[in-house]
């Protein structure tokens, strides 16, 4: 796919002359064109885009409009030539990104005429006309295009117009990822609708509402004939060379094309994954240290593993033996150690290499379980990369040159073997130049000496290893040279497709440009033969290392201006103290933030300090929505990462007009309706703002509410506390309301609505957060219960983490503040709660561990002392910044107090008294050991799913996927639940299925808790 995309759309056209020189000749090309494919059609829409004209012919015929609108206007002038208006207007509806009210202003400079504010219904006659006569589109019915009615026509007519792109690549490769092969567009196309809708995608969805439109694009992003040619070739070759000049958008079809294409074809068995081997490293300080080095991976694999593993809810341990590992950390290739761990126990006992619990499925499970080193003892290892560093191969025959064995204790090597020491329980010997004694002790081993010839790469830095040998990122020159007895004679390399290479005697053979793919060798030298491969990938960023992802999934610049953007960190490694750097541009800076980050993963979510002076910065600037913003993140300044911010195509605008606020669409102001902060559920046209009370102003268009355009406003004293919220006396579990109880439906709307309105200013979203709260607990009485929710008003906040939990608990306790210790500084609160968090895991990492049970008396010593290690961590760094110091801590705390606060925090944590409320039991408990730092959205509802128990035994099941879905954003995105057209069908259904609410409730507040997004004050 990549070479598919990079070939078309941007090539220079060379000059010809126009082949009309007037607007009756463009005209006619364009009737005679859209008649042509309206023929092949039948009842199938044409659009405007499709007008066959080249890129000069275009820019002839915006002249022309041009002198035509500067001497007539737009009226009846352009009745006789209307496809010339439809054409040129399409290809600007194509380029266009921006609010909808700033359309006309931009079409200025490409005619160099304006289209007055009258002319502008003309203009909508003028598109009608031609789909009347020529078929072109007719706009889909929704209230975008309702609200812009005039420009909703040129838009329809661009087929996929560039605003689209990425998001819409990016649905095509989550809609692969988490699903198998989709067989018929019908279910391609709600697929993207659904994905759509939970990445906030609202211009997307409407998009998708044209479903012969979507699915002959698709299918032909996919590499697939559209079955019903509904789309111009040469239309959808431009468009996808437009496409491919976005790497994002790019590289996210070929991973959809690659998936499909792998998932259309049946396989009888997975292909194994490969082996680890073991790595030994010559440590100045520690000797001998032993590493795993898992095989090489794609990103897609890495990715696939990572969230099976984490959904297990405990961080694996190699073998059962090793510390807890980061899933990311695992499968990143990088080495893992293996301090402590004693190989002749793994070789007896043959535990699992990695076990996963629940189990992964049975394929899975057997690619993970062959995954472990072979670990045949004698242990050969050869010297592999750089000095110092050795590693394992197969088999039984030993190298030629110097090598190195690990072998069990009772075995009486030559004295010519030199005892380099012990490491992981065997002895490690280090062996040079072969005598006959040397080879005898070996032959006992089970080993001989290998053929006379021998190879080694080098030149590029390996990327890992798989079965078939090292790996290499393209682009990057390879050098190939003998090694053995027979290194120096002359050797012939032969490789399939290549003419044979003579290498002489000592010489290096150079392997330039090899394409991505597995590459086999055959080495000849004196009638002997050796075959040997390697790996070629496409250079990709060691993701697995450290990441970046947000929170929604497809950010827009309204999320960061409107403080509704989190910003996730994730590190395969440690790093401690590293600087991070986030910045908004547009050319140059418009805003920046710095802070350093101890603590990973690590989150920033809107009301962090971090994210509220970036918010605070960008409104600010006031930055005109008609730039494109980029958002960066650089860690240690270094490692950087970037997202494009498109400004959100909105359905009307609000405007601060003399003291006043105005909501406008393309022609006319809409109606509001206002809803009081006090009585959140009484929506009132006369409501306005009052000294405490905050005011929601919803826009209203043909009578429908627009929640997702609504704007939140309070006079700058309100505080939060401030005013009281009037609540219903009763709730019904019932769609609408009766008399004074309130229904479930005023009820989720007034949430969903104050969760995502825009605030005016910082003491208007206080505001709106305290309101909000309100709605939210009325919803989850409605969906999960009043014994829910009065257990979960009861637990007490989530910790990010087991350790963050027990640090909260440790200082309500007293065990960690207070008493002998320290009392907490002002403003130190923070602070001093991260420090404790890491002094406790560092201090017992495997406390959370199944099947730990430690001492309880050396429990509490382990922990008091990481008591006082934080605060003596704190008192150097307030030394450190020339503030007063803390006083040296001191602590005892009782071993049965620790045990009790431990209990607390694993109960808390784990948010086990809701758990318990969970049907199925294994639901309960596949959910709380899910780790909830590491899944994302999309794989916490398939986790949801395939714990899911219908209540309906019957197909079609009552809540499906898309109910799933909305059953969670509800709590996480509910912003991009109002972008749905179905979420109110989706809501209703849950009100039958209290188990599937509670259960996507559960998951939403561990998920929101692990990435600090607690909510509502």
């Amino acid at each position: 796919m990549y070479s598919a995309l990079a070939d078309v759309g941007h090539e220079q056209e060379t000059p010809t002359p126009p082949r009309a020189r007037d607007l009756a000749g463009f005209h006619a090309l364009v009737a005679e064109r859209l008649a042509k494919l309206r023929n092949e059609r039948g009842d199938l829409p044409v659009y405007g885009l499709e007008h066959g004209l080249s890129r000069q012919e275009v820019g002839w015929l915006n002249q022309l409009i041009g002198t035509e609108i500067r001497d007539g206007g737009v009226g009846t002038n352009f009745r006789r030539v209307c496809l010339t208006l439809v054409a040129a207007l399409s290809e600007i509806g194509y380029d266009y990104r921006g609010t909808g009210t700033d359309f006309w202003p931009k079409l200025e400079p490409v005619f160099g005429a304006a289209i007055r504010d009258r002319e502008r219904e003309a203009v909508s006659q003028l598109f009608d006309l031609a789909h009347r006569h020529y078929g072109i589109r007719q706009p889909v019915d929704s209230s975008w295009n309702r609200a812009f009615r005039h420009i909703a026509w040129p838009i329809a007519n661009a087929i996929a117009p560039r605003e689209i792109h990425r998001a819409l690549a990016k649905a095509l490769r989550e809609s692969y990822r988490i699903a198998g092969d989709i067989a018929d567009e019908d279910a391609l196309v709600e697929r993207l609708r659904a994905i759509a809708g939970r990445a906030g995608s609202p211009r997307l969805v409407q998009w998708l509402d044209d479903r012969d439109l979507a699915a002959a694009v698709a299918w032909r992003l996919l590499g697939e004939p559209d079955p019903k040619s509904r789309i111009s070739t040469d239309t959808l070759q431009r468009i996808f060379g437009d496409l491919s000049s976005d790497a994002v958008a790019k590289r996210a079809v070929a991973r959809a094309t690659e998936l499909h294409r792998q998932r259309a074809q049946t396989a009888a068995r997975p292909k194994p994954l490969g082996r680890a081997r073991l790595l030994l490293v010559d440590d100045a300080a520690d000797g001998l240290a032993l590493f795993a080095e898992l095989p090489w991976l794609a990103a897609e694999v890495r990715q696939t593993l990572s969230t099976t593993v984490a959904r297990s809810g405990s961080y694996p341990r190699l073998w059962g033996a090793t510390a807890p590992i980061d899933p990311d950390r695992l499968f990143s290739g990088l080495p893992i150690p293996l301090a402590g761990i004693d190989l002749c126990h793994v070789i007896d006992a043959t535990p699992p290499f990695i076990a996963v619990n629940p189990g992964p499925g049975a394929d899975l499970a057997e690619q993970l379980a062959e995954m472990g080193p072979a670990l045949t003892l004698p242990v050969i290892l050869t010297p592999s990369g750089s000095e110092g560093r050795h590693a394992e191969v197969s088999g039984r025959s030993v190298p030629e040159g110097s090598f190195r064995l690990l072998v069990r204790g009772g075995t009486e090597p030559p004295a010519e073997v030199q005892l380099l020491g012990m490491v992981g329980g065997l002895h490690c010997f280090e062996i040079g130049e072969t005598t006959g004694a040397i080879t005898a002790w070996l032959n006992s081993l089970g080993l001989a000496r290998t053929g006379a010839i021998g190879v080694e790469f080098g030149g590029a830095a390996a990327l890992g290893h798989t079965l078939q040998g090292p790996v290499f990122a393209a682009g990057q020159p390879l050098l190939l040279r003998l090694t053995g007895r027979q290194s120096d004679q002359t050797a012939v390399v032969t490789a399939r497709g290549h003419q044979p290479v003579t290498l002489p005697p000592g010489g290096l053979l150079s392997i330039r440009g090899a394409s991505p793919g597995e590459h086999n060798l055959t080495v000849s030298v004196g009638g002997e033969q050796l075959r040997v491969g390697f790996t070629v990938v496409a250079a990709e960023p060691v993701s697995a290392v450290l990441t970046v992802s947000t929170d929604p999934v497809a950010p827009v610049a309204d999320d960061l201006r409107d403080g509704r953007l989190t910003i996730h960190l994730r590190s395969a490694i440690p790093l401690r103290g590293a600087d991070i750097v986030i910045a908004v541009t547009a050319g140059d800076n418009v805003a920046s933030v710095a802070d350093q980050v101890d603590e990973w993963p690590q989150s920033f979510p809107p009301h962090s300090p971090l994210m509220q002076s970036l918010t605070d910065a960008l409104r600010q600037s006031a930055i005109s929505r008609g730039r494109r913003l980029e958002l960066h993140v650089s860690v240690g300044g270094t490692w950087t990462w970037s997202q494009a911010l498109d400004w959100e195509m909105r359905e009307c605008e609000w405007e601060f007009v003399d003291g006043e606020w105005h909501v406008l669409t393309e022609e006319l102001e809409l109606p509001v309706l206002a809803i009081s902060g006090s009585a959140p559920l009484e929506p009132d046209y006369e409501a306005v703002a009052t000294d405490s009370s905050p005011l929601l102003r919803v826009p209203l268009l043909e009578g429908t509410p627009l929640f997702r355009e609504a704007l939140c406003t309070a006079p700058r004293r309100v505080r939060p506390g401030g005013f009281t919220i009037a609540l219903p006396e009763r709730l019904l579990r019932e769609p609408v309301s009766r008399g004074k109880a309130a229904g479930f439906l005023p009820c989720l709307e007034a949430w969903l609505a104050w969760a995502s309105a825009r605030p005016e200013h910082l003491v208007a979203d206080a505001a709106r957060r305290q309101v909000a709260a309100k709605a939210e607990s009325l919803v989850v009485t409605q969906l999960c219960g009043e014994a829910w929710a009065r257990a979960e008003q009861a637990g007490g906040p989530l910790g990010a983490t087991a350790w963050s939990t027990l640090a909260q608990i440790a200082i309500s306790r007293g065990l960690a503040a207070g008493g002998m210790l320290p009392e907490i500084p002002a403003g130190e609160e923070a602070r001093i709660h991260s420090l404790l968090a890491r002094a406790f895991e560092t201090a017992v990492p495997l406390l959370w561990s199944d099947g730990c049970t430690p001492d309880p008396d050396q429990l509490a010593c382990d922990l008091d002392m990481a008591v006082i290690d934080a605060w003596e961590k704190l008192a150097n760094l307030r030394k450190a910044e020339g503030r007063s110091s803390i006083e040296d801590p001191d602590t005892s705390g009782d071993a049965e107090h620790w045990k009790a606060a431990v209990a607390e925090a694993r109960e808390r944590h784990a948010a086990a008294k809701l758990a318990r409320f969970l049907l199925p039991s294994s639901r309960a408990q596949l959910l709380m050991r899910a780790d909830y730092r590491l899944l994302a959205e999309n794989d916490i509802v398939a986790l949801l799913m395939d714990t899911h128990v219908d209540l309906n035994l019957r197909p079609p099941a009552w809540v499906g996927p898309d109910e799933i879905d909305t059953a969670f954003r509800i709590w996480t995105e509910p912003r991009a639940v109002l972008a749905r057209g179905d979420w109110q069908d989706n809501a209703l259904r849950l009100l039958i299925d209290r188990q599937s609410s509670r259960a996507a409730r559960y998951a939403a507040l561990r998920y929101r808790a692990a990435r600090g997004m607690e909510p509502q004050p």
